[in-house]
């Protein structure tokens, strides 16, 4: 695999969990974020200095042609998370400015990234490969969070052999911190408890707008 961004190597970090397998129509992330607190965002366990890595593979079933590229607008929180590294297997060719703050330095102005296949990828077979993304964990949340993407894959399309350009749904999750030391099995536990107290925060508030 080629090296196409390395950095952050004063951090101290260590691999987190592995969570479990994923979805996501277009874009397929292995191993996947999963919804930990029932807001609409799934999520993923991370520490601060915590290494986070997965892949990022497109789903081709039903696509009408051969495909040659891929590109997605990847943005992301620098107060909870940094991109440490991004790699590619050899058949895919990175485009993108090395140099461009937004994805070097995070921030949800985010910057565009291209997939080029070479030789183009086949309709209709298994997900193929565009990257591996190592991030590390800054500052993330306590878990649940707020509820708000740290890590954004936008404005997904994928272009075939005949140059047709087809938009794919985008993708996204948040990071958040687990207190102490609660095991996430223990989560589902708290689960119940936590969504009790936001509808009755909810509720508090909406008293509050009568006054």
């Amino acid at each position: 695999m080629k090296n196409i961004l390395s950095g952050l190597a004063s951090i101290s970090v260590s691999v987190v969990s592995v969570w479990l397998p994923a979805h996501a129509a277009g874009l397929v992330l292995n191993p996947a974020p999963k919804n930990l607190d029932f807001d609409p965002i799934d999520d993923v366990i991370l520490g601060a200095g915590q290494q986070l890595i997965f892949n990022v593979l497109f789903d081709r079933n039903n696509i009408a042609a051969n495909a040659s590229s891929l590109e997605f607008k990847f943005s992301y929180d620098n107060a909870e998370v940094a991109l440490a590294q991004l790699t590619t297997p050899a058949n895919v060719v990175i485009g993108f400015n090395l140099n461009d703050p937004n994805c070097l330095g995070g921030g949800f102005n985010g910057c565009f990234i291209e997939f080029i296949f070479n030789p183009p990828v086949a309709a209709n077979a298994a997900p193929a490969l565009l990257g591996t993304f190592t991030m590390v964990g800054i500052n993330p949340e306590i878990w649940p969070g707020n509820g708000v993407a740290d890590v954004s894959f936008a404005n997904v399309t994928y272009k075939d052999v005949n140059n047709n350009v087809v938009n794919l749904n985008p993708y996204e999750f948040e990071v958040q911190k687990v207190p102490g030391p609660l095991p996430i099995l223990g989560l589902a536990a708290i689960v119940p408890y936590i969504k009790r107290m936001r509808t009755v925060s909810k509720r508090i508030g909406g008293l509050k707008d009568l006054k």
